[in-house]
């Protein structure tokens, strides 16, 4: 039995270029013209396609997970699912209750208590007083915020909103659960009761759940099924793994040689020219607790020893979140001098890293001097030996050190 229906679904926007307030005095009378005229020529007006022709059906009880870039429509799409907003074309089925929790304090007052927003939001999502009554006591000890119950909202940090709100979601009675980016707000102990909690829905066909993430690994472990989209459309809608391969393949496959990369910063008297990452058997497959090695190649226009030498290296998560930085400063065998040609190796203990896919930023410095900084010059995977869920569920399996070791070596 089918929880949703979507057929032929589209969504457009319509984009002013420039605001009216900003114009000339002869910017405004034209402007003025044009807005006389776009009430006959609607094509005056930039339209933007946020989604495009969009299909699909999910079954009841299933777990969907939906990925893309920023931009892509991911949360567009929710908000049209969720009733919140329109669709320009297309058609929607939904068979049941549904509820959302697509941005922080979204239906809380900020005036009421937690208890009263409890009540409130509750209401508004179709229970009774006398449902309420018997859930609250969950909620409240799910939310964990016993000795705020009685505080107004507007008091609460955003990771006490997304526990009440998510809290009162995952409990109301609701046949459709919609979850945007918003559980990356809470900490690790909160995130890893969502996600028991939602396999425990799921798994007894309670709720039927939608789950934007740029996680992969989030995508991976809770989800049926997959939606990858890109630019509006649906590229692929199936196996989670599938649609994960397919939208990294995409999203990295033209990876331009570092050598032409011009979207860099620094003097540029010294240039990185190459850069890998290899495992400590010099592959590239690398597994979570592997040692690794970082390899720089560079070339500078001095014709002796460059002297103040610093590399700063920080790898960067599917979040953007910075999760390991090796800067050479602090190492025991400080690279201080180089020589004009040659290459820089980064030797580091085990790395903490579940699987995904991360960035790596390079930067070198001379003195106080940038000499060529280069955002997202390599990718490289982290392959499932420290699986995301299960790190989440038993973080006593973390192989790693909690200190990082790693030093610097010249060749």
């Amino acid at each position: 039995m089918n929880a949703i229906e979507v057929k032929n679904l589209s969504k457009k926007y319509y984009i002013r270029k420039q605001r009216e307030k900003n114009l000339t005095l002869c910017d405004k009378l034209f402007f003025s013209k044009n807005k006389i005229l776009s009430l006959f020529n609607k094509t005056l007006k930039d339209e933007f396609w946020s989604l495009k022709n969009i299909n699909f059906n999910i079954k009841k009880g299933e777990v969907i997970g939906i990925i893309g870039k920023n931009g892509a429509g991911k949360s567009t799409l929710l908000k049209i699912l969720s009733g919140i907003v329109s669709p320009t074309e297309g058609k929607i089925k939904i068979y049941g209750q549904v509820s959302s929790l697509l941005e922080i304090g979204t239906g809380f007052h900020p005036e009421l208590t937690g208890e009263e927003n409890i009540y409130l939001n509750s209401a508004i999502l179709g229970m009774t007083k006398r449902e309420i009554d018997k859930k609250i006591n969950k909620i409240v000890e799910f939310s964990q915020i016993g000795k705020f119950l009685n505080t107004p909202v507007k008091h609460y940090s955003s990771g006490m909103y997304v526990r009440l709100a998510f809290a009162i979601a995952i409990h109301v009675n609701s046949d459709i659960l919609m979850i945007d980016e918003i559980l990356a707000v809470g900490d690790i102990n909160f995130q890893k009761k969502c996600f028991k909690k939602m396999r425990e829905v799921t798994e007894s066909n309670q709720k039927t759940i939608l789950f934007i993430s740029h996680n992969m690994n989030y995508i991976k472990n809770l989800c049926n099924k997959c939606i990858y989209i890109e630019k509006g459309e649906i590229k692929k809608y199936g196996d989670p793994k599938e649609a994960i391969n397919l939208y990294t393949k995409i999203n990295h496959k033209n990876i331009i040689p570092l050598a032409e990369r011009r979207d860099r910063n620094g003097a540029g008297e010294i240039k990185f020219t190459e850069v890998k990452v290899l495992n400590q058997n010099n592959f590239e497959k690398i597994y979570s607790g592997d040692k690794i090695k970082i390899i720089l190649k560079y070339k500078s226009i001095f014709n002796s020893v460059i002297k103040n030498v610093r590399i700063v290296l920080t790898v960067v998560n599917e979040l953007d979140e910075k999760v390991l930085r090796f800067d050479s400063i602090f190492t025991k065998n400080s690279i201080s001098e180089i020589k004009p040609k040659g290459e820089i190796i980064c030797y580091s203990d085990k790395i903490n890293l579940i699987e995904g896919l991360y960035k790596l930023n390079i930067n070198i410095i001379t003195g106080i001097l940038t000499q060529d900084h280069i955002i997202e010059a390599y990718y490289f995977k982290i392959i499932n030996n420290l699986d995301r869920y299960d790190f989440l569920m038993n973080p006593e399996k973390n192989i790693c050190s909690n200190i990082l070791k790693y030093n610097f070596e010249q060749r």
